[in-house]
Formats: structure tokens, C-alpha cells, sequence
């Protein structure tokens, strides 16, 4: 609609984590969220994705769709999602495809710009 709201793009990366200082383990043994400089780049998880927005000059509106393609919580193949990426995952309809759907994409809608 002209000059009432303009259609936009956009492509995203994301890198980073959330860590702790100290072990949050009771127990003493390894905590993978405890921040060692040696271990940064095994735990960064890594999302990528695309959207779109509404802008109407005086607010935005977006809508964003985004795939983690490294977990840093998992232990398989590193975290990174890329042997599981298939047919079968993204389109399957048994409980397992709908659950790895579930904990890989992300859907956002959001007011104005994230940051």
C-alpha cells in the first residue's frame, strides 16, 4: 500500500550462548553452560533464518523464521543439526519429525526492531 506501509526483507545469522562463571553441578562434574575461554567455539550455538516486515513508518511489524543449525547442548555430531536436515525431518508427520521441527525452528512475530 502506497506511502500507508512498506513491505520488507531480511536475512539473519546469530551466533552466541548463555554461560555460567561458576559449576552449577552439585555433584562437581563438568558443566557444559560454565564459561571457559578454551571452549567457546564448542559452545556457541548458531541459528540462521529470514522475515519479513511491515513497516509503517511510525512502527514495524515482523515476522521471523529462524533454524538453529548448531546446539551446543547436544552432544551428537558436535550439535550441529546438518546430517539431520532431510525430507523425512522437515515434512514427516510422526511424533518424532514434529518434535525435531519443534526444538529446531522458531517462529517470532515481534513489534519494532529486536534490538
Amino acid at each position: 500500500f502506497s506511502n500507508v506501509v512498506y513491505l520488507k526483507g531480511a536475512l539473519f545469522v546469530d551466533a552466541g550462548n548463555i554461560w555460567n562463571f561458576k559449576n552449577t553441578k552439585a555433584n562437581g562434574s563438568l558443566d557444559s553452560t560454565q564459561f571457559k575461554v578454551a571452549n567457546i567455539y564448542k559452545q556457541l550455538g548458531i541459528s540462521a533464518g529470514t522475515g519479513f516486515r511491515l513497516d509503517f513508518s511510525y512502527f514495524l511489524i515482523r515476522f521471523d523464521m529462524g533454524f538453529r543449525f548448531k546446539r551446543p547442548d547436544i552432544t551428537v555430531n558436535n550439535g550441529w543439526q546438518f546430517p539431520n536436515i532431510n525430507l523425512k525431518n522437515l515434512f514427516g508427520n510422526n511424533e518424532a519429525n514434529r518434535r525435531w521441527r519443534y526444538e529446531n525452528f522458531n517462529f517470532t512475530i515481534g513489534i519494532d526492531y529486536p534490538f
